[in-house]
């Protein structure tokens, strides 16, 4: 399984890359596990996330551990962007950003949602 989640750094930026691209649903659940660890040990407010589900198949299991995976790191979230969202997609990521209470942003690619979040301060 390649490496899926990873810090970057974007424009003086410290960014959690989640990598989902292409991914089946056993490895977005084991990359949701390995990314709430490492959330949950950084301070409140404190992470910038971007996530790439381009090509991720996002089953009804996905969709669901999303809801608990989404509410669990909002606390340690400064900001989040989502790329590679299709019409399916975007339904489910509405779905989860309000029922968890979060404000994740859609993006279209990746070099904007980098930027979007290096401009990002508390």
């Amino acid at each position: 399984m390649p490496n899926r989640v990873e810090f970057i750094r974007h424009k003086g930026a410290e960014i959690l890359l989640i990598d989902w691209t292409s991914a089946a649903p056993a490895e977005v659940l084991a990359a949701m596990e390995t990314v709430k660890k490492l959330i949950a040990a950084r301070p409140a407010a404190s992470v910038r996330t971007l996530t790439n589900v381009q090509g991720a198949t996002l089953d009804r299991q996905v969709t669901e551990a999303l809801k608990d995976y989404v509410a669990h790191n909002k606390p340690y979230v400064l900001a989040g962007a989502v790329v590679g969202l299709n019409d399916l997609k975007m339904i489910a990521f509405n779905f989860v950003n309000r029922v968890t209470g979060r404000s994740l942003r859609a993006m279209d690619g990746l070099e904007e949602a980098k930027d979007w979040l290096a401009g990002v301060r508390r």
